[in-house]
């Protein structure tokens, strides 16, 4: 077997990538942030949060909390603010991406015998990949230049996923787990899509705890208690509605009305997100491109690896 060459790339090589493409997403939508207020869903998250329209939302409350301090700070216009933090978010998102995305198996040992090049360049690749097709996506950038929660949850889903990822490399982190279910928890009460990925992102936790040796019953409890406690928030949001007038102009009597229709609001989030045209479209060019790159590969005897790179073409066009 050849040697392996050294290219000299290594954890600093991807710290400092991840800068650059933080500094880079960052100038970018700052630059192209909108000024002012924008129409749209942005206008009405802001005017809502702001009591300035007397029906605020039931949903997104933790992004409203921040509306309301940035309502504090000494700036020209909330609306501003609100778009410069949703740009901070969208960084934040891009750089995640491109953690994550850097840090996808790239094994080639089953494939090519003789290894002649560093794996971690090939992550750096598709890490910068990953992040440059985020932040050239036209919907994201849309978000991410005006006051919108998608980024801030979007920072919060991926900000865990990174989280989960360094605590699966850890020999003993049973307390950064414990705190990261709590984290979990208190997201799903944001995002409503944290909802749906829950059960994956159960058994990914189930898998560390069973490699790492720290399944028992007692521990899957105490982090299922974790993860579950931070869903009083719920009751937090719907006592806060109630201080409203709108809780009166919807016709609500009890605290529990509130409660229901915070409730409701996240079911119809989580109903909506399948869309009921395109579903079959969206499935082929998200989820069989995953299952064909992360599906264990024949060891090819020859060292032929022709087949491999005309498949991770086909996956980059889709």
């Amino acid at each position: 077997m050849g040697r392996k060459k050294n290219w000299g790339f290594s954890l600093s090589s991807r710290s400092l990538a991840a800068g650059l493409v933080a500094g880079a997403a960052l100038i970018l939508l700052l630059l192209t942030v909108v000024p002012g207020p924008a129409v749209g869903e942005s206008a009405d998250y802001l005017a809502g949060f702001a009591r300035l329209d007397p029906f605020p939302p039931m949903s997104h409350f933790l992004w409203g909390y921040v509306v309301a301090l940035l309502r504090h700070l000494p700036v020209k216009s909330l609306a501003w603010s609100g778009n410069v933090f949703s740009a901070v978010c969208g960084a934040g998102v891009v750089v995640l991406v491109f953690l994550l995305t850097s840090r996808i198996p790239h094994d080639r040992n089953r494939e090519e015998v003789e290894a002649t090049f560093n794996h971690n360049a090939v992550g750096l690749l598709s890490g910068l990949f990953g992040a440059g097709l985020c932040l050239t996506s036209i919907p994201f950038w849309q978000v991410a230049t005006r006051a919108h929660p998608a980024t801030f949850d979007l920072l919060i889903l991926l900000g865990l996923l990174w989280m989960l990822v360094r605590i699966g490399g850890t020999e003993d982190a049973r307390g950064r787990l414990y705190v990261w279910e709590a984290l979990y928890g208190m997201g799903m009460t944001e995002y409503a899509t944290m909802i749906m990925v829950a059960p994956l992102v159960g058994m990914a936790v189930i898998w560390i705890m069973w490699k790492r040796r720290w399944l028992t019953v007692k521990r899957l409890m105490v982090v299922i208690g974790c993860g579950a406690a931070p869903l009083l928030l719920y009751a937090v949001y719907a006592w806060d509605y109630t201080q409203t007038d709108a809780f009166h102009w919807r016709g609500f009597h009890t605290f529990f009305d509130s409660l229901w229709f915070v409730w409701r609001d996240q079911y119809r989030a989580i109903a909506k997100s399948v869309p009921r045209v395109g579903w079959l479209l969206l499935f082929v060019v998200t989820v069989v491109p995953a299952v064909a790159i992360f599906y264990p590969k024949p060891q090819s005897k020859a060292g032929r690896i022709a087949y491999s790179i005309f498949m991770h073409l086909v996956m980059t066009g889709v």
